[in-house]
């Protein structure tokens, strides 16, 4: 078997120097060659390296690959070119390489903790195979000036000034960063009244020591005649608007062009809309219809891109919590407070202990069609070096988070990389740090989406500080935009229904509710219709436990019509979310439920379950508050009232092996309240005699009825406190419970 080895010395690659360190390696030989585009050509499903043995691998950089000092710098597989040498099964048959595709055959890239700011070794693995690159990082340095608006003003009286309004000026650096330069950050050559002589006006920019410069051509006449406004155009390419409001109210900039060529921008009383003035709806393409008017043959369209803003902590949250923190920005080098901000985050626990750690969002698009997210998110992944300075690494957003948009996975790039900052001498600031990256086309059905984003360990095995995964973001909020899809007006409607995924939940209000119905087109196109192009029939008030129907209908066709019943069962409000209140004892925890079988007479293992528990120790040690707050929608009117908890007046024999619970009422251990007013109540909790099992008296929950309350419509408060006067258990602890949810059903 002859095996060709070689030595990659120095490949330089776009101005970074990138060195490979060679392993074995073999030659590709002609008859294999043949061999492979035969196959290729007749069976092509069938892979040569699926029936043969790596020997070893190969990597080098793709062409053009660079990584700079902005803090962005992580190698993914996109970045190289990895090469296996493998050994036929047959021995008669000869050694070939083979690309190794990443989809199929993914490979481990693995950098130090400070390749970001630093650069160096690169180590690609493979199996039990590793080759090694070194990369150094580029300065990050201005690389052209572009000027992507010209002034308004190219013409001038003689004695007038230069101005710079309307004129765009951007500085593109050589990471690809292209960045908006304010006025205060270039200089021009000329500031003084203009003259005759003067024809062109140099813009300069500076960044570290390197200068560009960029000319604008101007011409200077004695007397200027600008002329009539010949046309009129809006100032870029689209303006955005808040999904919800009338579009003619969108903030738009038109620009008039005279005669001489000199532009301004048009006041709100030069022209008018000759749209109808619409709601915009997400997902929808709108254009405004623009007219000049002094002269209604001067006229132009303006895009607008409709915005979804939803803020962070506004999903449904598993695993993390809601919060509120303040925000920082590392300014030359001092972090600087620069506000407060709200958030979704914390879910690196749950994610490390096994359990769910997801935050779900719901959007509602108009019609089929694309849109970018772009999320601003705190960073994770911080390290210490042996400096003693701390780092926040860049995030590789797939390698810790899932996204899953109805059901489906969207698959995220490799690219998608939230930066990294650093460094500093403490830690705690660099992770209220906030930047922004973007999920692109993600593809959004007509009605309403659901949006998961569902965080998990490392799957390169990243370690934080902590040694633990960095599974988790601070969510400060999500951006959704689309240009929209126009629907032809002139297609027929041929189906109308209620879009199967909306939902009646208890406490909605009818009166204001809003009914998605999905017109369906001849053409297979679809549309969230509006209210008013429908007939509908509902109840009024607000939606209780029990059947509600709904009926639309629509104007332009009653033909074309839909009914549903919705069914509002049971209302189960989990204790994990409910807000907690008391010390840092008072935990969620998942554990399994233990429940008596009565023809056996022993406890059986069953399902498991998330709990509140603590609120035994944090009741008898601490001074504050110690409860849990459920807030929820409600309809008026009585409710019967249950909760699932466990008998925590629990006592142990550990030499005898004998562990059990004593008899006691809940109100003995709790108050609740509702909505501010008291209630009374009874419900004997069940006792446990003689197990040799402790985790039986603890995990074994009842589900106990306490009789009917009285609820308002619309928001509504169940407070259960933990009681400082009721008996003590084992430990001398509070006899609190441990409770798993609260129930709410059809008064009896």
């Amino acid at each position: 078997m002859k095996i060709k080895r070689w030595l990659l010395n120095l490949i330089v690659i776009g101005g970074v120097s990138l060195t490979a360190v060679g392993i074995a390696g073999g030659v590709v030989l002609k008859s294999y060659a043949e061999y492979q585009e035969y196959y290729k050509e007749n069976y092509p499903e069938i892979d040569p390296a699926d029936y043969a043995t790596l020997l070893s691998i190969s990597a080098e950089f793709k062409p053009g690959v660079q990584y700079y000092k902005n803090n962005l710098a992580k190698p993914t597989m996109e970045d190289f070119i990895v090469t296996g040498t493998y050994q036929p099964k047959k021995e008669e048959e000869e050694i070939f390489e083979q690309v190794l595709d990443p989809k199929k055959r993914p490979y481990e890239v693995i950098v130090g903790s400070r390749f970001a700011f630093i650069g160096g070794e690169i180590t690609i693995k493979y199996g039990a195979f590793t080759d090694t690159l070194y990369a150094e990082l580029q300065d990050v340095t201005l690389e052209k000036l572009s000027l992507d608006e010209k002034p308004y003003t190219i013409k001038y009286e003689v004695g007038e000034v230069f101005s710079t309004y309307g004129m765009e000026v951007s500085a593109v650096f050589n990471d690809g960063e292209k960045r908006l330069l304010s006025s205060n950050e270039y200089q021009i050559s000329n500031t003084n009244p203009l003259t005759k002589n003067d024809k062109n006006i140099t813009i300069s920019y500076q960044s570290g020591d390197k200068t560009l410069t960029s000319d604008i051509k101007i011409s200077v006449v004695d007397h200027l005649n600008n002329g009539s406004i010949k046309s009129i155009a809006p100032s870029k390419d689209y303006f955005d608007i808040l999904d919800g409001t009338y579009i003619n109210n969108a903030s738009i900039n038109i620009i008039g062009t005279y005669g001489s060529g000199n532009r301004i921008e048009l006041g709100v009383s030069q022209y008018h809309l000759t749209n109808e003035n619409q709601i915009a709806r997400f997902g929808k393409q709108y254009i405004l219809n623009v007219e000049y008017n002094q002269n209604s043959k001067i006229k132009t369209s303006v895009n607008l891109r409709v915005k979804h803003h939803l803020e962070g902590e506004s999903g449904t949250i598993v695993g993390g919590k809601a919060n509120t923190e303040d925000e920082y920005a590392l300014i030359n080098g001092t972090l600087t407070k620069v506000g407060s901000v709200s958030f979704a985050g914390g879910f690196s626990k749950a994610v490390t202990d096994g359990l769910k750690g997801t935050v779900t969002y719901n959007i509602k698009s108009y019609v089929d069609g694309n849109a970018d997210i772009d999320l601003r998110c705190a960073n994770s992944n911080l390290s210490k070096e042996s400096d003693g300075n701390y780092w926040m690494k860049p995030l590789q957003i797939n390698t810790i988070l899932d996204l899953f948009v109805n059901g489906e996975p969207y698959e995220i790039d490799n690219t998608v990389i939230l930066a990294g900052v650093g460094p500093h001498t403490s830690y705690a600031p660099l992770y209220n740090i906030y930047k922004t990256f973007t999920f692109e086309d993600v593809p959004l059905n007509t009605g309403d989406n659901t949006i998961v984003l569902s965080f998990k360990k490392s799957t390169i095995n990243e370690k934080n500080h902590w040694n633990e995964s960095p599974s988790t973001m601070n969510i400060d909020y999500l951006d959704f935009t689309s240009l929209g899809k126009k629907i032809d007006s002139r297609i027929k409607v041929k189906k109308i229904e209620i879009d199967s995924n909306f939902k009646i939940n208890f406490g909605d209000n009818f009166d204001s509710m809003e009914i998605p119905v999905i017109a369906t087109y001849t053409n297979g196109e679809k549309e969230l219709l509006n209210n008013n192009d429908l007939t509908i029939s509902k109840p009024s008030g607000y939606a209780d436990i029990g059947t509600h129907q709904i009926n639309v209908v629509l104007k332009s066709n009653p033909n074309l019509f839909d009914t549903k019943n919705y069914v509002i069962g049971d209302v189960i409000l989990e204790a994990e979310n409910a807000t907690i209140s008391g010390s840092e004892k008072v935990v969620t925890s998942t554990e399994v439920q233990y429940y008596f079988n009565s023809e056996s007479g022993s406890y059986d293992v069953g399902d498991s379950t998330t709990v509140v528990k603590g609120m035994d120790n944090s009741a008898t040690k601490y001074s504050g508050d110690t409860s849990l707050t459920f807030s929820f929608k409600g309809a008026q009117g009585l409710h019967a009232l249950f909760i699932k908890c466990d008998n925590a007046y629990y006592f142990q024999d550990k030499e005898k092996n004998k562990y059990w619970t004593k008899a006691m009422n809940l109100n003995q251990a709790i108050q609740i309240f509702v909505n501010d007013v008291e209630i009374s109540f009874s419900a004997e909790l069940p006792t446990i005699d003689n197990t040799d099992n402790p985790d039986v008296c603890w995990m074994s929950l009842y589900e106990l009825g306490l009789g009917n309350i009285s609820l308002n419509n619309g928001t509504n408060e169940i407070k259960l406190v933990a009681r400082k006067d009721g008996p003590k258990n084992h430990w001398g602890e509070y006899s609190i419970p441990r409770f798993d949810y609260i129930k709410l059903t059809t008064a009896k």
